[in-house]
């Protein structure tokens, strides 16, 4: 990271905090995000942990969130919230969760789960936060007919790893 900073100083460099899954401390992952901010990250996506949501420690959620946020201070902080592991009940706690720990953006996927983006999830957010969250949709998004749907949706930001892909279909 810091090397590319250095080669590169215009170029937005973002990392990921407690990849894959989460399960790391609130300390490791502080720890990991001061790190990142040292060496030069601009945007930090911050994975939450799981096992908190699911157990209903949702304080510990925006605890975690918080600690990182005081760390990266004026970093962009996206939370990965994992949405293919969640009810619709634990989605709209997140959402709130995310706003309160003071993220700048509620993610659906590391791409790793189960699922990737879905629409109605991207609706929920944006019906819930409106302005207050950004969102960024990530996992599974392939075409074009999606990525249009998904930003009509609410999303600020897609994650499309197979973009370049779908760019070349149109040449």
């Amino acid at each position: 990271m810091k090397k590319a900073k250095e080669s590169y100083p215009s170029l937005k460099v973002c990392t990921v905090i407690g990849f894959p899954l989460g399960y790391q401390t609130q300390a490791a992952k502080a720890a990991e995000a001061w790190d990142a901010r040292q060496n030069g990250a601009d945007e930090l996506d911050l994975v939450i942990n799981m096992t908190d949501v699911k157990s209903g420690n949702l304080g510990e959620v925006v605890a975690e969130i918080g600690a990182v946020r005081q760390l990266v201070q004026d970093r962009v902080l996206k939370v990965i919230v994992e949405t293919c592991y969640l009810t619709q009940e634990e989605k709209t706690a997140l959402c709130y969760c995310v706003a309160r720990g003071g993220a700048d953006y509620i993610k659906t996927s590391t791409g790793f789960g189960t699922g990737g983006a879905e629409l109605e999830d991207i609706k929920l957010f944006r019906e819930l936060m409106g302005d207050r969250l950004k969102i960024k949709a990530a996992g599974g998004i392939r075409t074009r007919e999606q990525m249009e749907a998904f930003l009509e949706a609410g999303c600020d930001r897609l994650g499309c790893s197979s973009s370049s892909i779908l760019w070349q279909d149109e040449q």
